[in-house]
This record gives structure tokens, C-alpha cells and sequence, in this order.
């Protein structure tokens, strides 16, 4: 199952930036052991963050503090975040990792999908009715 699959706008752009962490996580918890994450999710992870790391080599100082910014959930200083900066930084997200051969949506199945979803719900800790309350679907119980 894929963990990490971006949309190729710049929503997704801003997905990628805020999922490095979690890719470093999943990579530190396999590498000490850990049993909640296995070797698939592991090398998911590892081939992204590899792929992170080659995004980074293409950026100006000024342009790594922003990805570094925003990954930790802050909100970098204006001036830099309404510039040609900011597209440059856009386009070449889209020509290292939009295109990365990870964030292919052909090669997820609807099971995949689903497992997708239900281990997201249970991660926030959130049943299946609250799920669709959120996407705006009325459940009737009986």
C-alpha cells in the first residue's frame, strides 16, 4: 500500500513539504525496530525521502529555510512566499517529485484506496460515521 501520493498542483505541493516528517519517521522507527511500521512502508519512505533530498540540491539557502519551515508547520515571511521564489521552488517540485515514479495514481487499487482511508480514520481516532460527517454523507442508523 502507498503512504505518500501527491496531487500534481500546488495543494500537493504543500502536502509533500508537510509528509517529510513523516517520512523521516518512518524511516527512524524501521531502522530501530520497530514493528508497526514494515519493510514496504519503510522503503516507500526512504525512496521519497531520497527524492526530497535531490529537491533540495537545485535550492538557494533562502529556498531550503523555506521547505524547512513549512515542514515543521510554520508560516514563512511573506516577501518570500509571494515572489518568483516560490514558483521556481513550485516548478521544480514539479519536474523532480510530481513526476517521481512513486506518485503514479495507475498503480493503486481500490483496495489499496480503501485501506488508504480506513488506516487514516483510525489514526485520527475517528469512526466510520464521524468519516461521513466529514465528507458530508448522511448516515442513517437503524
Amino acid at each position: 500500500m502507498k503512504n505518500f501520493i501527491f496531487r500534481k498542483d500546488w495543494h500537493g505541493f504543500d502536502d509533500w513539504i508537510r509528509s517529510i516528517n513523516r517520512m523521516r519517521m518512518y524511516i527512524s522507527a524501521h531502522k530501530n525496530g520497530h514493528t508497526w511500521i514494515d519493510h514496504d512502508e519503510y522503503t516507500e519512505a526512504n525512496l521519497w525521502y531520497v527524492n526530497y533530498l535531490e529537491y533540495m540540491k537545485g535550492l538557494t539557502e533562502e529556498q531550503k529555510e523555506f521547505i524547512r519551515t513549512k515542514e515543521k508547520g510554520h508560516i514563512p515571511e511573506w516577501d518570500f512566499s509571494r515572489g518568483k521564489e516560490i514558483t521556481f521552488m513550485y516548478e521544480r517540485w514539479l519536474e523532480v517529485v510530481a513526476n517521481f515514479k512513486l506518485n503514479s495514481l495507475k498503480e493503486i487499487t481500490n483496495k489499496e484506496v480503501g485501506a488508504a482511508i480506513k488506516k487514516a480514520r483510525e489514526t485520527r481516532c475517528i469512526n466510520r460515521a464521524q468519516l461521513a460527517g466529514v465528507l458530508g454523507i448522511i448516515v442513517y442508523i437503524l
